[in-house]
């Protein structure tokens, strides 16, 4: 699995990639993304972080971490479901014009 240590903030790895880990379970919310996170197999003691990615790049739209979710977890609770609702994007609602 790639070492979630040497990805950007904007999703890329090292080498200015964008992708999804093969160990990463991906599952599709409409809108054109996907919320991904770690599969089993990467991680069976539990999930480490949750992003939203834009599926016809893959790209990432937003991240974030268990410690975030230990620190604030209705916020970013809120934030995760909010997401699956309406996409990910700034503005928190889905913007046909990045599909």
């Amino acid at each position: 699995m790639t070492d979630q240590s040497k990805i950007k903030k904007d999703g890329r790895d090292e080498n200015g990639e964008y992708g999804v880990d093969p160990d990463e379970t991906v599952v599709s919310i409409g809108f054109g993304q996907s919320i991904v996170f770690e599969g089993f197999n990467a991680n069976p003691n539990g999930v480490d972080y949750v992003r939203f990615i834009r599926d016809r790049d893959q790209k990432e739209l937003v991240y974030w971490d268990s410690e975030e979710w230990y620190d604030n977890p209705e916020e970013i609770m809120g934030a995760i479901m909010g997401c699956i609702q309406h996409g990910a994007n700034r503005r928190g609602k889905p913007d046909p014009r990045e599909f």
